[in-house]
Formats: C-alpha cells, structure tokens, sequence
C-alpha cells in the first residue's frame, strides 16, 4: 500500500530497526505496517510485519522481470544437473518386466489417500461445520440486479474498505455483514477484496462487529 496523508500521520519511528511503522487496532489485535521502498520507482509503501517488500504493485513487480529471469536461471541449473553421467539411473537398461514394476509402483502417487467411508460420515448435519443449511438459501430479489451492486461499490470508493486487508487481491465483491442473505439493505453490505470475503468465513463474531464499526464510521450505520 503506498503511502498518502491518510496513512502518515501514524507514522512513527522505531530506533531499535531504524524503520518507519504504523499500528492498526482493531480490539484486542495489533497490526504492524513497515515502510519499505520500491526496486522500480523508489517510492515508499507500507507493508505487513511478516512479508518481505520489494515492489509496491504488480506493474512495479511485472516491469522488473524477475519473473522470467528468475525461471530461466532455475531452468539453466537443472539441465546439466541431470544430464547424463549425472543423472543416477545414467546407463541402466531395465527390461520390459521391471518398466511394468516400475509403472505400477507410480500409479496413484500424489492423489492422496481416498477414504469413502469418512467422506459419507461428513456429509450434511454430521459435519462440524454444519449451519442448518445456510449455503442453500437463496439471496434476496435486488441481488439479481447488477446496478444495485455496482450502486453499493461505487458508495465504497470501489475499493476494499477492510482496514486488515493482505492486499493480494483486486478483484472485489459484496459481503453481507450480518451473514443473512436475505438482508440485502445497503447498511447491511460493505465492500471487501475476496481475499478478505473468505476470511469472514471464520471467526464470524469478530468480522461481524468489525465491519459493523466501519459502517459506523462511514455514516452508513448508528450506533
């Protein structure tokens, strides 16, 4: 994320890194942005405590290259490293018999372990994870409306408005902030990254009441 005003009045100095930093609260959680400079254009951006930055954007990432330059060189290694005298099967001569012995030993490596019985046990009520069926009902009539959503994106900013967000995605969608399909009212739904749309799959009473504050805090909501 690149730094503006709205993000640098929070900056703060650490003297024991030398860095730039940021905190985000959100209750009882403390999140750490530091800022580092981009390879390409130098500017300077935010990014989370556990990644390591080099590129602000994917232009940045997609201008420098490293992507084919990076495969060529893992390419070039494995050539030689295998060929001929190095390779360990080099001047083996295996019969018809043993390639069949061999073939049969390789099939279905790297499927996995298929067990029927504990698929059937996880099915419907019996899964932990069972919600009376939620995922099977349907969404109000104005959902069917692109114009309505469009109309709650452009509301946003079209933009995704989680404050935590990992920014590893651009593409956006609506959430339904009390997680009832049929409460498609525009205070109800906020505009989030799907990256950020799967995570509220977990913990539902933190994402509930986080961007219910959010909403307060745009006018959309009262407290």
């Amino acid at each position: 994320m690149k730094i503006c005003w709205d993000n640098l009045k929070n900056l703060k100095y650490s003297k024991r890194t030398g860095k730039w930093f940021t905190i985000t609260k959100s209750g009882n959680f403390h999140y750490y942005r530091y800022v580092s400079k981009c390879k390409i254009c130098n500017e300077p951006f935010l990014i989370s405590q556990n990644k390591k930055g080099i590129f602000c954007s994917n232009e940045c990432f997609h201008k420098n290259g490293r992507n084919k330059q990076y495969r060529k060189n893992i390419s070039n290694s494995k050539k030689d490293k295998y060929k001929r005298i190095n390779n360990p099967n080099y001047g083996n001569k295996w019969s018809d018999k043993q390639k069949q012995q061999m073939s049969l030993k390789k099939k279905g490596q790297g499927q996995g372990i298929k067990r029927p019985e504990h698929s059937l046990k996880m099915l419907g009520k019996r899964n932990p994870n069972w919600q009376d069926g939620k995922s099977y009902e349907p969404y109000c009539e104005i959902w069917k409306d692109k114009d309505y959503k469009k109309s709650i994106k452009e509301r946003d900013g079209n933009k995704c408005l989680n404050p935590l967000c990992y920014e590893t995605s651009d593409r956006l969608c609506i959430h339904h902030i009390d997680y009832k399909k049929k409460n498609c009212s525009p205070s109800n739904l906020i505009t989030v990254c799907f990256s950020c749309n799967a995570r509220a799959n977990f913990n539902k009473e933190f994402w509930q009441k986080h961007y219910k504050e959010i909403m307060i805090q745009e006018g959309e909501l009262t407290k």
